[in-house]
């Protein structure tokens, strides 16, 4: 890592200690209590706040894997029914592997977030609230949105106002080519009477990007790809979480979509996931993993929708004199 950074500030190393400061938010919240209301999507006529996490600087990490570092600790699964539980879960397997395997992963970590050496001055100027400002602009979700402020100990209001809180990690494929969002939410309904709100965990890949030099290309324009990289992520994610797809997830229905081998482009290399196909379109999948967890991520293979091409065009190179910069998606 470079000299001016401290040692681990973006790594999900401190994805440990990001689950320990969030159950120290929510723990005093979990009580026993109703059963949660039902889940719907937002609607026009629903306001909603999205509350800021603790922190203003963006987590993020270099995308690695742990198969081979002690026990495989990077297959690690949280089954959890919520976020405080899924956080304990979190924080718990990291205490264990402190005492064996920790510093193996730290090591691997270490080496992984090299990978963000060349955007660290972007990163460093990148703001949690602003990038979930321009989010909940951007996102399809509707409603009257607003941000809220986090205030260490308050209160969150129960009133007809939707609260939902976010904490945001990112990550950068070792090949530069992808981001990925794992975005945790709590979102509380004003119909639902616990204290624990709904927890919802979504993941976010970005499509692969093209570029002679990838660091001129997440660079140009002071890091304007990167930027709105992210928040096309953010805005993803929220649509995902808050939307219809929301809804769909638990739907009696949806236990009737079969389980498939969901084959993903993460960067460059193909990933797999055993899950249900929620919505589709020719170049990206929304699906519901065995764990319950929502992700969006882009199509590597498989059967094209009706209309498709038979095969998407590769990513056009773009040189950083040409001062690339993507189209924002559209609210």
């Amino acid at each position: 890592m470079n000299a001016s950074v401290p040692p681990g500030r973006w790594r999900l190393a401190p994805v440990a200690a990001l689950a320990v400061t969030l159950l120290a938010c929510l723990a005093t919240r979990a009580a026993d209590t109703p059963a949660p209301a039902p889940v719907r999507a937002l609607t026009s006529g629903d306001p909603w706040s999205l509350r800021l996490p603790p922190q203003d600087k963006p987590a993020f990490q270099g995308v690695v894997s742990f198969d081979n570092a002690g026990r495989g600790a990077g297959a690690m699964v949280y089954p959890a029914p919520n976020l405080i539980a899924f956080l304990a879960s979190v924080a718990v397997h990291a205490a264990i592997e402190s005492n064996t395997q920790g510093t193996q992963r730290t090591e691997i970590q270490v080496a992984a977030d090299k990978v963000l050496q060349p955007y660290q001055p972007v990163i460093d100027g990148l703001s949690v609230r602003a990038l979930l400002e321009q989010a909940i602009v951007q996102s399809s979700v509707p409603g009257t949105k607003r941000i809220m402020e986090f205030v260490p100990g308050a209160q969150l209001p129960r009133g007809p106002e939707w609260v939902i809180e976010s904490q945001p990690v990112f990550s950068m494929t070792q090949d530069e080519t992808a981001l990925v969002l794992d975005h945790l939410l709590v979102i509380h309904s004003p119909d639902d009477k616990t204290a624990e709100g709904r927890a919802s965990l979504v993941r976010v890949i970005s499509p692969i990007r093209s570029a002679p030099s990838m660091a001129e290309f997440w660079n140009a324009n002071q890091g304007e790809n990167l930027k709105r990289e992210v928040t096309g992520l953010l805005t993803e994610s929220l649509n995902l979480a808050l939307g219809e797809t929301a809804a769909l997830s638990v739907a009696p229905s949806t236990g009737d979509i079969p389980q498939k081998t969901i084959r993903y482009a993460l960067g460059g290399a193909e990933k797999m996931e055993r899950a249900q196909v929620l919505q589709e379109n020719c170049e990206r999948l929304v699906i519901k993993t065995l764990r319950g967890g929502l992700m969006s991520v882009p199509r590597r293979g498989g059967t094209l929708p009706p209309g498709c091409a038979a095969a998407a065009p590769a990513p056009a190179a773009v040189g950083a004199s040409e001062s690339p910069v993507m189209p924002v998606a559209a609210p």
